[in-house]
């Protein structure tokens, strides 16, 4: 899948989710939307949402963009690259989202302590 298309479908789970009203939960931040990631070798590889100060990124993965092997492997290589930075990974789905956004949000929390403890 070209970068152009995976952002493309990225920007309207991004939107799904920022509409969900998750990121105006009480104790919860708002994390950076759609940010860029350099490698070392010069690339760009970009995150649905970012924690950067403590590397964690929330991926919104929807069966619609990851249900195609060849879109699944690539998520998988983009995500081995990062965790070789020192970042880690908090997927969501749509469903958790929509259905437990209480849930979700006190994943997210934990998720940052932890990283913030680190």
């Amino acid at each position: 899948m070209t970068t152009a298309r995976r952002q493309a479908g990225r920007s309207g789970a991004n939107s799904r989710l920022t509409c969900s009203g998750l990121w105006r939960r009480p104790s919860l931040p708002e994390p950076i939307s759609q940010f860029r990631v350099t490698l070392p070798s010069g690339e760009e590889r970009f995150l649905d949402f970012a924690y950067p100060e403590v590397k964690l990124a929330i991926e919104a993965d929807s069966y619609t963009w990851h249900a195609a092997r060849r879109s699944w492997e690539e998520d998988r290589e983009r995500n081995n690259e990062l965790v070789a930075l020192g970042w880690s990974f908090l997927p969501l789905t749509w469903s958790a989202v929509r259905y437990d956004p209480a849930g979700v949000a006190r994943k997210v929390r934990d998720s940052l302590k932890t990283r913030r403890a680190g």
